[in-house]
């Protein structure tokens, strides 16, 4: 994930404004288009970098963000040699808080493997 200075940048840069910021982490909101935002919380933490990422429209209707959203978001706090990835666990440890919301990870220390590119 970029460094918090290139962070709060980003966010200025995309119109957006920061809502809540500690030392872990900031919850900001993102307009995508006329019609709707996203409201967005990275941390950094526990040897992981993470974005949460949630649409709701300008009427306050929630709904799941659209693989482009998901594709600015990640271009917009990573760097462009970082990967970051939506996880899929198996049953028995998959927890679901917050309905249509999307989320990012990035382990610090570890590089993603990534399969063969022809299969990406």
């Amino acid at each position: 994930m970029k460094k918090l200075k290139k962070l709060l940048l980003a966010v200025r840069k995309a119109q957006g404004t920061i809502i809540e910021q500690s030392d872990a982490g900031f919850v900001c909101q993102l307009s995508r288009a006329r019609n709707y935002g996203l409201r967005i919380i990275l941390s950094w933490g526990a040897g992981w970098d993470h974005v949460s990422v949630h649409a709701t429209t300008t009427d306050d209707k929630d709904f799941t963000p659209f693989w482009e959203d998901m594709c600015y978001v990640k271009n917009l706090f990573f760097e462009p040699s970082e990967m970051a990835v939506q996880y899929h666990p198996v049953n028995d440890k998959y927890m679901n808080v917050h309905t249509n919301t999307l989320h990012l990870w990035r382990p610090q220390k570890t590089e993603i493997e990534l399969p063969p590119i022809c299969m990406v």
